[in-house]
């Protein structure tokens, strides 16, 4: 598309198949090192018959990993405990 003097291009303006610009294609960033995904893959692939992929250590990564924080979150919630001084309902100490 040849632009004429003062042309101002609009966002609905088409774009040429030509004008794709130079953007370099990369493999998209992984969140886990390969160790890790590795590492995931042989202690958990003698619970699994069938052999486990990337995309299923990756998916035992992000369980694992949401489950303790879940296990954090509660561990540092104070506890349902009776005032000092009184005792519980059950009689129990």
């Amino acid at each position: 598309m040849k632009l004429r003097r003062g042309y101002k291009p609009h966002w609905r303006d088409p774009i040429g198949v030509e004008n794709v610009g130079d953007v370099v294609r990369r493999e998209p960033a992984t969140r886990y090192s390969r160790e890790l995904v590795e590492e995931t893959k042989t202690v958990w692939q003698p619970y699994y018959e069938k052999a486990l992929t990337d995309e299923d250590a990756r998916e035992i990564i992000e369980n694992m990993v949401s489950f303790l924080a879940i296990l954090a979150d509660h561990r540092g919630r104070p506890a349902d405990k009776a005032k000092p001084g009184k005792k519980p309902a059950d009689g129990r100490h």
